[in-house]
C-alpha cells in the first residue's frame, strides 16, 4: 500500500479528468458516465477497508466507518444510475438513493464524532463545543437562507411531497455537522492526524460538502436533471479520503509524529466570529428601518466581539507559552540536553516496547552500543567544552546517517545506543556498523583542532542474545568492550564465548573504566623509612580500587588489565596528578618534605608527549621536582632504549629523580643504570623474602647492593616483612626499607596522622 500512495493520487486526478472528458467531449454516452461516477466510491471503500486492516489502535475504526460510508455511497449511486440504465429516465427526487446517501453522510459524521470523543472527553472539548455551535448555527442560517430555503420553495412549487422536502433539508444539515467536526478537528483538538493526512481528509470531505451545496443550488433553480458536471467533485472527494487513509498507514509504520497547523489557534478564534459577523451584515443589509437603539445595539455587539477576540488571543498566547514550557519539560525528561538525542531512560522504554512488539510479531531486532575511543583524552587535553562539542558533532553525524525506523540515543558520557527494529538479516548489521564507524572516524574540527576519533561498537541481537532489555544491553556492552580490547575502531557481535572467564575479564575491564569515570579509584600511601634510624624519608603512592559496594579489588588483577587495554595511560596520569597534589597539601600543612614515589607504566613512557604531561602536572600542582621520584621497570626502559633514554634524560633535566623498580627480575644489566640516569635502585621483593635464611639469595642481594653503592645509587629494599630481613639489609648498606615490617599501605587520612606524629 505504501508504495502505491503517490501512484493512487495520480490515478485519482487522471480519473477525474477522464470523467470531465467523457461528460463534455463524448456526447450521448450517459450510461458510461454514470458508471464512471459509480467506481470511485467502490475504489474508496476497498482502499479504506485495507487501511482499517493495516491500522492499530482506535484510529482503525474511524477508517472502517468511512469505508462503510463509501460503500453506501456506491449503492446509492448504482440505484440512482439504474433509472437511466433500465427505464431511461432521470431518477425521481427523492428516492431510496437519497435515503442511502443520507445514511452515508451519517456514517461520515459518526466517524468524525467517534474520533473526536476518543481523543478528548466531554469536559476537555466543552470550550470548543460552543465555538462549533456558533459556527454551525451561522452556517446553517446562511445555508438555509441562500441554498435550502430557495430549493425547498422550488420543490414545493413543483410538488407538495414532505419526503422531498425532508431530503433536501437533510443534506445541508449533514454538511453543517461535517464542517463543525472538521472545525473541532483542526482548531479545537489538534494532532488528530499528521498534517499531511488531515489536509487530504479535509479537502476530501469539503469537496463532498461543496458538491452537495451545488446540487441543492441547481434544485433551487428548478433543475432536477442528473448533474453530471458535479459528479467528479464527489469522485475526487472520495479519492482524497482514501488517499488520506493510505498516508496515515505510512506515517504509522515510519513512526512520524502528528503535527499542528501553525495558525490553528488564530483560525479557531476567527472562524466562529467571522460567521457571526457575516450574519450581522446580512441582517443589516436586510434591515428596512434603523433606529438609534438598533444602531447602538449593533455597535455594542461588534465591540463585544472585538473585545472577546482580543481576550481570547491574549489567553491563547499565555496557553501557548505554558504549552511550550510543558513540551520543553517533557522533551528534557526524555532527551539529552547536550546532543538533543533521546536519553537512556527513553531508549530503554523504546527498547522494551520494541521487544514486546517483536515477540508478538515474531520479528528480530538488534541493539548497538557505540563508545568513542580516546574521548577522555580529548576531554583532559582540550577541555570539557571541546568534549561537549565533539559529542554534538558525533550526534549530528549519527542523526544524518540513521533514519526511522532506526532509533538513536545517547547513553551517557561518550556512549551512544542504536535500536534496529524489524531486522530481516543479521548480515545487515556489520555493514551498518562499518558505516557508523566510518562516519565517526572522519576528521572532526573542534575549536580549531582537527581530531581523528574512532568508535568501538558492540552488537546484540534479539532473541538469540537476550529476550529482555537488560540482557540485550549487557551483552551489547560486553561485545563493545571486546571490540575495544582488540584495539578499538571496530565492531563485535556478541557470542556465547564472551561468557565464562573471558567474559569476567571483559566485565572487569568495563567495571574498571566505570570505576575510573566514577572516582572509585583511590591512592594508598606506604612510607619508606631510613634503614639507619627508622624515620620516614619517602612515600610511595599505590593505586587501589574499591567497588561501589566497598569491595576491594586485588591490584594484581586490575593493573595488568589496565596495562593491556591502555587504560593505564589516563589512570597513570591521574595517579601522578593526585599524588603530587597530595604531597603539596602535606607540605603546606608544615610536615616534613618527604619524597613522593609514583610508578610509571611502560605504556605511559611510550606516549610521545609523556614528558610534557609530567611537566604540566608539576606546574599545575606546584610540586617541587626534586621531591618527585618516578619509578620505572626494566622492561619499560629496555623496550625502546633510545627513545626511553631521551625521555628519561629530559625528566632528569627537570630535576625529577628516577628509580629502577623491581631490579633483578628483568633482563637488563647494571650498565643500563648509568644509561638511564637512575638515582635509586629498588630490590625486588622476590629477592628479599627469606633473604636472612637463604645464603644464595643473600649473596645475590649483597652483590646488587655493593654494585649499586659503587654507582652512587640509593638502595631501597621493598617487601620487608621480618625483623631478620631488616637486620640483614641494614648490615649490607641498604638506605631505605619499605614493607609491612614498618608500615602497610594506608589511606591518606592515616598517612596524615602518621606524618603529624612524626613531625611532633
Amino acid at each position: 500500500m505504501l508504495r502505491y500512495r503517490q501512484s493512487f493520487l495520480l490515478f485519482s486526478l487522471l480519473y477525474v479528468a477522464l470523467e470531465y472528458v467523457w461528460i463534455y467531449f463524448v456526447p450521448n454516452q450517459l450510461d458510461a458516465a454514470l458508471i464512471l461516477e459509480a467506481l470511485p466510491p467502490l475504489i474508496s471503500a476497498f482502499v479504506l477497508f485495507a487501511v482499517f486492516r493495516a491500522h492499530s489502535g482506535h484510529e482503525r475504526w474511524f477508517w472502517l466507518l468511512l469505508s462503510i460510508g463509501s460503500v453506501l455511497y456506491a449503492i446509492a449511486q448504482l440505484y440512482w444510475s439504474g433509472y437511466e440504465w433500465i427505464y431511461d429516465i432521470p431518477a425521481p427526487v427523492p428516492s431510496i438513493a437519497d435515503l442511502i446517501w443520507a445514511m452515508q453522510s451519517v456514517f461520515m459524521v459518526f466517524a468524525l464524532v467517534y474520533l473526536l470523543v476518543r481523543v478528548k472527553n466531554a469536559f476537555q472539548g466543552f470550550r470548543f463545543l460552543f465555538d462549533a455551535i456558533i459556527l454551525g448555527v451561522s452556517i446553517t442560517a446562511l445555508s438555509c437562507e441562500f441554498i435550502a430555503k430557495p430549493a425547498i420553495e422550488t420543490i414545493l412549487e413543483a410538488t407538495s411531497s414532505w419526503t422531498m422536502t425532508a431530503t433536501v433539508t437533510f443534506y445541508p444539515m449533514a454538511d453543517v455537522c461535517i464542517i463543525g467536526c472538521l472545525f473541532l478537528a483542526h482548531f479545537g483538538y489538534g494532532k488528530l492526524f499528521h498534517v499531511r493526512v488531515m489536509r487530504a481528509l479535509t479537502f476530501g470531505l469539503l469537496l463532498n460538502v461543496c458538491a452537495d451545496s451545488l446540487y441543492l443550488l441547481r434544485m433551487a433553480n428548478g433543475n432536477f436533471e442528473t448533474a453530471l458536471w458535479i459528479g467528479p467533485f464527489w469522485s475526487l472527494g472520495l479519492f482524497l479520503i482514501a488517499y488520506a487513509g493510505m498516508a496515515s498507514v505510512e506515517l504509522q509504520v515510519t513512526g512520524t509524529q502528528r503535527d499542528d497547523s501553525a495558525n490553528a489557534d488564530l483560525m479557531r478564534i476567527a472562524y466562529p466570529y467571522a460567521a457571526l459577523i457575516a450574519l450581522l451584515f446580512v441582517m443589516i443589509e436586510r434591515g428596512e428601518r434603523w433606529e438609534l437603539i438598533s444602531v447602538a445595539s449593533t455597535l455594542i455587539i461588534v465591540c463585544i466581539l472585538v473585545r472577546q477576540v482580543i481576550v481570547l488571543l491574549e489567553n491563547d498566547a499565555l496557553c501557548r507559552k505554558l504549552q511550550s514550557s510543558l513540551e520543553r519539560t517533557r522533551f528534557l525528561a526524555d532527551h539529552d540536553p547536550l546532543s538533543n538525542l533521546p536519553n537512556r531512560r527513553c531508549f530503554e522504554m523504546k527498547l522494551s516496547e520494541a521487544i514486546a512488539r517483536a515477540e508478538r510479531e515474531h520479528l528480530a531486532l538488534a541493539v548497538m552500543l557505540i563508545d568513542l575511543d580516546r574521548f577522555k583524552y580529548v576531554n583532559d587535553n582540550l577541555g570539557h567544552m571541546a568534549g561537549d562539542r565533539m559529542i554534538r558533532i558525533v550526534a549530528d553525524r549519527l542523526r544524518s546517517l540513521l533514519h526511522e525506523p532506526i532509533s538513536i540515543a545517547r547513553q551517557g558520557g561518550d556512549e551512544f545506543t542504536v535500536l534496529i527494529e524489524r531486522l530481516e538479516q543479521a548480515e545487515e548489521l556489520p555493514r551498518l556498523a562499518n558505516r557508523i564507524g566510518s562516519a565517526i572516524a572522519a576528521p572532526l574540527l573542534v575549536d580549531g583542532h582537527e581530531i581523528r576519533s574512532s568508535a568501538s561498537i558492540g552488537i546484540a541481537i534479539y532473541p538469540q542474545d537476550g529476550t529482555d532489555a537488560y540482557t540485550l544491553m549487557k551483552n551489547a556492552d560486553a561485545a563493545m568492550y571486546r571490540a575495544k580490547s582488540l584495539g578499538g575502531g571496530r565492531h563485535h557481535l556478541y557470542t556465547q564465548q564472551l561468557n565464562g572467564d573471558l567474559f569476567k575479564r571483559w566485565t572487569m575491564e568495563h567495571a574498571l573504566r566505570k570505576a575510573f569515570e566514577q572516582n572509585e579509584l583511590m591512592l594508598f600511601y606506604q612510607p619508606q623509612v631510613s634503614a639507619e634510624n627508622g624515620s620516614i624519608v619517602g612515600v610511595e603512592a599505590l593505586l587501589r580500587w574499591r567497588t561501589g559496594s566497598g569491595q576491594p579489588v586485588n591490584p594484581a588483577e586490575f593493573i595488568p588489565l589496565a596495562e593491556e587495554t591502555g587504560l593505564i595511560v589516563p589512570i597513570g596520569e591521574w595517579v601522578l596528578r593526585t599524588a603530587c597534589r597530595q604531597a603539596q597539601l602535606w607540605r603546606k600543612s608544615g610536615w616534613l618534605d618527604v619524597e613522593m614515589a609514583v610508578n610509571v607504566s611502560p605504556k605511559q613512557l611510550e606516549q610521545d608527549d609523556f614528558v610534557e604531561r609530567v611537566q604540566a602536572i608539576l606546574a599545575e600542582t606546584a610540586m617541587q621536582p626534586h621531591l618527585l621520584m618516578l619509578e620505572i621497570t626494566e622492561s619499560a626502559a629496555i623496550s625502546e632504549t633510545g627513545d626511553a633514554a631521551s625521555k628519561l634524560a629530559e625528566l632528569k633535566a627537570l630535576g625529577i629523580r628516577l628509580a629502577m623498580d623491581d631490579f633483578g627480575t628483568g633482563y637488563s644489566s647494571l650498565g643500563h643504570l648509568r644509561t638511564f640516569g637512575v638515582d635509586t635502585l629498588k630490590i625486588a621483593q622476590s629477592f628479599i623474602r627469606d633473604v636472612a635464611a637463604n645464603n644464595s639469595l643473600a649473596s645475590i642481594v649483597r652483590a646488587i647492593a655493593a654494585m649499586a653503592s659503587s654507582l652512587g645509587l640509593t638502595i631501597v629494599a621493598e617487601g620487608v616483612e621480618e625483623e631478620s630481613e631488616y637486620v640483614f639489609l641494614r648490615s649490607i648498606g641498604c638506605d631505605r626499607i619499605q614493607g609491612y615490617y614498618f608500615y602497610k599501605p594506608m589511606p591518606k587520612q592515616d598517612m596524615e596522622q602518621l606524618l603529624m606524629e612524626s613531625a611532633s
